[in-house]
Parts: structure tokens; sequence; C-alpha cells
């Protein structure tokens, strides 16, 4: 199977987009970290999702959202962050190197 500029297999990825689409729609989402950039990647590295927000999501939202990447099928681990949650240097590195999804 090949990999996607996101270094995910196809199926994973069209996983990953059902459950954002399921729980937050409207957010604009990336991908960060050793899966966007192949910098020091392993087969079981974590994905790392930013979701850029205005003001912080629901807490039972984003907890809904954790819940399903954790009960998903996919075989690494999914960290999700939101924007509003990073302070503004580490955003801003985060940003360089994200990949919208």
């Amino acid at each position: 199977m090949s990999k996607t500029n996101l270094h995910l297999l196809p199926g994973e990825l069209a996983q990953v987009r059902r459950i954002l689409r399921a729980f937050v729609p409207e957010q604009r989402v990336f991908i960060f970290g050793s899966r966007a950039t192949g910098n020091q990647l392993k087969p079981h590295s974590d994905l790392d999702v930013l979701i850029q927000v205005e003001i912080p999501l629901p807490l039972r939202q984003k907890r809904q959202l954790t819940e399903a990447f954790d009960e998903s099928s996919l075989p690494f681990k999914v960290d999700v962050l939101e924007s509003t949650e990073l302070d503004s240097s580490f955003l801003q590195a985060v940003t360089q190197e994200a990949l919208p999804i």
C-alpha cells in the first residue's frame, strides 16, 4: 500500500478524516510532527493533530473526539491539540510544518 504525503496509509487517512468530520466538521485541521515531516518517523509514531479554533472546543466535544480516536482501529495514538492551547512561539513552530488534512 502506498502512503499519502501525510505518511499515512490511504485507509488510515480516510478513518482520520471520518472521525474529524464527525466531531469538528467546521474547523480547519492540520497534521504536524513526524507524520507531516517524515523526520524520525516510525511505524507506530503518533499522529499529532492541530485544530484551529478561535475559542476552545466544549470539553465534551473534545473528549468525544479523543475517545473516537482511542477506540478506532488506527495502529497509532492520535494526540489532539487546539490552537488555543499552545503558546504563540510553539504555535508558530507547529504551523510552519503543519499540513492540512
